[in-house]
């Protein structure tokens, strides 16, 4: 027998109710919060945290973690050597500010934005313009954008404007909309309706991907099975 699907007693699951701020364990020697629920994990699995690392090896890291690549053997030589007391701090700062930050980290995004430079279907159509879009990501990145900014850009970028989004361009806010324009696209346009739906179906799904990390399209058929998306939720 089938049972019915309760959309808001689903909507009480803990994965849907408001982020609250949590209790910091207590942890002897933990520098920094993420230190002390790592310090805790680490007490419950019987573990012993190893010593500090050596300059080599925190430089190495830096570098892999930060822009994917590894330190010169005069760069490593330089970070051993220094008596600077905030030398780590200092090339933080520096790695940062480097442009192969955004590329590192941009990346990241592009593959959540389905980011390629055709649209992969029947006919392997080339968007020709696609770098513009992949540009931006990694200038966002390397500016420090705003996580709710960077995502108002994406999906209404079209609709701002200088006062609603200050400090960017038209062309900046017209290519950050690349993200609803790339991906999967049919060709065929002999039905016009079907050929819309479905382009509007593939930008629901991969927003609700990328900001949500629901599901959503699976609404486009039926009440969602587990989570609490319905029908409703998807036409509006």
């Amino acid at each position: 027998q089938a049972t019915a699907i309760d959309i808001e007693a689903g909507r009480d699951f803990w994965a849907y109710r408001p982020v609250s701020p949590g209790e910091i364990p207590n942890h002897p020697g933990a520098k920094t919060p993420i230190d002390a629920y790592i310090g805790r994990a680490l007490r419950a699995a019987g573990v012993k945290p190893v010593g500090q690392a050596s300059r080599q090896v925190l430089i190495r890291r830096l570098y892999y973690d930060l822009l994917g690549i590894p330190p010169t053997p005069e760069q490593i030589e330089a970070f051993i050597e220094s008596q600077n007391q905030d030398a780590y701090e200092l090339l933080v700062d520096q790695l940062l500010e480097s442009p192969r930050f955004g590329e590192r980290w941009g990346r990241h995004w592009l593959d959540v934005a389905r980011f390629s430079e055709s649209n992969g279907m029947e006919r392997n159509f080339t968007y020709p313009h696609a770098w513009r879009y992949r540009d931006y990501v990694i200038a966002a990145f390397n500016k420090d954008k705003p996580y709710n900014q960077f995502i108002r850009e994406q999906l209404a970028g079209d609709l701002l404007n200088d006062k609603t989004a200050p400090g960017t361009t038209r062309e900046e806010r017209q290519t950050a909309t690349g993200f609803l324009a790339l991906g999967p696209k049919i060709l065929n346009e002999q039905d016009k309706q079907t050929f819309q739906m479905e382009v509007v179906d593939e930008q629901i799904d991969v927003s609700t991907r990328a900001v949500l990390g629901l599901t959503v399209s699976c609404a486009r058929c039926h009440d969602h099975k587990f989570d609490p998306i319905g029908i409703r939720d998807y036409y509006a």
